[in-house]
């Protein structure tokens, strides 16, 4: 079963591959978005609309993301900076919740 899809307003902060110009536009995509949350969208551009409809074709990038770390670098190093950033974010998420259920199961033990 295929998850509804959304058309958000979107602004266009860097173009890794491809010529767009435009600094705002539309995402047609099946994947939640968060307001103000920084994305690495994988995926095509035609009339003013991106469209992003498969599995890890959105990459959630944070709120405090900056295209100066990929400023200069060649494309397959820009893709794997925006992934191990991803990757880093996970894993800082999953050790904070991990923290969060070591002490509801404390508690649930007293």
């Amino acid at each position: 079963m295929n998850a509804p899809t959304s058309d958000s307003a979107i602004e266009v902060v860097s173009v890794l591959k491809g010529i767009n110009n435009a600094s705002s536009s539309r995402l047609l995509t099946d994947h939640g978005l968060r307001q103000d949350e920084n994305y690495l969208i994988i995926g095509h551009y035609d009339s003013g609309i991106y469209r992003a409809h498969e599995e890890y074709h959105v990459i959630p990038l944070g709120v405090n993301f900056s295209t100066n770390l990929i400023a200069g670098k060649p494309l397959d190093e820009q893709i794997q900076i925006l992934f191990k950033r991803r990757l880093d974010n996970l894993n800082r998420q999953i050790k904070e919740e991990q923290e969060e259920k070591q002490r509801l199961e404390e508690g649930l033990k007293n």
